[in-house]
């Protein structure tokens, strides 16, 4: 094939492949700004620091919203609880690597055997943290929890008047719609 070309184009081709060798060197040689380094990482430490949030976020809101609702006149020793319909999620980058491998066998009979071997593994990028020899996960997104649902027992929640106000205060701190809200005297 490179018979067929003339002197000029093979030298054109020449030129372009040392350019091409040369400009890969380059990137092999030069360091990265940000080592990244890929660490197995088992998906059942971080599940447990997820649920731990959480329960934690749960009761988080809980305090504050009955520091809140007692504050309101008329509403005394309110206790709060809070269902998530969702806990946060962190989604983490993960460095994937794919290996497909086809065997194709041929017995004396003359039947042929056609395996399909697919190799895939999995390791979550990691980035030395600033200020100490740890490494901590490249985090792409962060889901925030979601919000299923709020029950609030107070006393002198027996008065409608009230129990509006109680339901509207905790509907405008947490962002949720009226129907997931539910006060109740105590």
């Amino acid at each position: 094939m490179l018979d067929k070309l003339t002197p000029s184009q093979k030298r054109i081709i020449n030129i372009l492949a040392f350019c091409v060798i040369i400009g890969v060197g380059f990137m092999l040689i030069q360091p990265s700004s940000t080592p990244r380094r890929a660490v197995d990482q088992t998906p059942t430490y971080t599940a447990n620091v997820i649920q731990q949030s959480a329960r934690s976020y749960e009761e988080a809101i809980e305090e504050n919203l009955a520091t809140i609702l007692n504050q309101i006149a008329g509403v005394k020793n309110a206790n709060v609880f809070v269902t998530l319909e969702r806990s946060s999620e962190i989604v983490v980058a993960e460095n994937i690597t794919t290996e497909d491998r086809t065997i194709n066998e041929d017995d004396r009979n003359g039947a042929t055997k056609l395996t399909l071997e697919k190799r895939e593994t999995r390791s979550i990028v990691t980035l030395p943290q600033e200020g100490s020899q740890k490494e901590v996960p490249l985090v792409l997104k962060e889901y925030e929890p979601v919000i299923k649902g709020v029950i609030v027992v107070a006393k002198g929640a027996d008065d409608p008047d009230l129990r509006l106000q109680i339901a509207r205060a905790v509907q405008t701190a947490l962002q949720i719609s009226m129907y997931r809200i539910d006060v109740f005297a105590q």
